[in-house]
């Protein structure tokens, strides 16, 4: 917010960060497990590494919810995907699965009740 008087100094405020220090220990934390899983020698091919790295990166951002859990679970198939490490078939396969969609359903219609008021 900025203050202007007349023949007087200005005065601007700085905007305030949202991160605390808590919140930059969680995204250190999900930068340095899958960095630690990278630079550990593994006797895998580079396409294994690369994929326990983005696995490891995934399961940091579950436990310490930087990045919403639905976002993190989509991001995982692409990633893999960008990185060669699967075909699409095989990243994408677990979307395919009826108990998947079976449960989005579930959701969508108990969403539906307890916004409509039904229960």
């Amino acid at each position: 917010m900025a203050v202007v008087q007349a023949d007087r100094d200005i005065e601007v405020s700085k905007p305030k960060s949202n991160l605390n220090k808590y919140d930059l220990f969680k995204w250190a934390i999900t930068l340095i497990i899958p960095l630690i899983v990278w630079l550990t020698p593994m006797p895998f091919e580079q396409s294994v590494k690369t994929f326990l790295t983005i696995t490891a990166w995934a399961v940091a951002c579950w436990v310490t919810v930087v990045i919403p859990v639905e976002v993190t679970g989509v991001m995982i198939p692409c990633l893999y995907l960008l990185f060669n490490v699967a075909e699409p078939g095989v990243a994408f396969a677990p979307w395919g699965n009826t108990v998947i969609w079976g449960t989005v359903a579930l959701l969508l219609i108990g969403l539906a009740s307890t916004n409509s008021g039904l229960s």
